[in-house]
């Protein structure tokens, strides 16, 4: 059972850096089309003969404020650093794989004799640990990209 608590934690932690990247994707995404709006209102309202210094002066308030609240919603998501899966959902992963495991025993017992069964359980571990440290590269991996991402937009939006 070790190994399966192993391999779960290792999906765990994968499945919550996808999360937390994709989140950081939208967000920065959702950041880029607020700017881009904004940026276009400003210039068509600068570059129309009917400008007052009144509405001037508003725009660049609430330009200053959107911004503001972009800094603001990026350093929240940038200080998130572990997501954690409710007990709940948790205890239900395990459940399901717990019957899996329990299935496909079933399956090898019927269908593989024991000397084959443990030839294949030496190949499988095996296999399932090459597995586990690619997913730990990954996870290491989209969780650097992300962070790199994520200064990247900052930097771009403090200029």
């Amino acid at each position: 059972m070790a190994k399966n608590t192993t391999k779960e934690a290792t999906e765990l932690i994968a499945s919550a850096m996808r999360d937390a990247l994709r989140t950081i994707a939208n967000e920065a995404r959702d950041a880029k089309h607020v700017v881009a709006s904004d940026a276009e209102t400003a210039a068509n309202l600068l570059s129309s003969k009917n400008t007052e210094s009144a509405n001037d002066h508003n725009l660049l308030i609430r330009l200053d404020t959107k911004v503001d609240q972009i800094q603001s919603d990026i350093s929240e998501l940038k200080n998130i650093q572990n997501i954690y899966v409710t007990q709940i959902e948790h205890n239900e992963v395990v459940k399901i794989q717990v019957d899996h495991e329990n299935r496909i025993r079933n399956v090898e017992n019927t269908v593989m004799p024991k000397d084959k069964q443990e030839d294949f359980e030496k190949r499988t571990t095996k296999n399932e640990k090459i597995l586990s440290n690619l997913w730990i590269y990954l996870a290491l991996y989209g969780a650097a990209m992300g962070a790199i991402y994520t200064l990247v937009v900052f930097h771009i939006l403090q200029k």
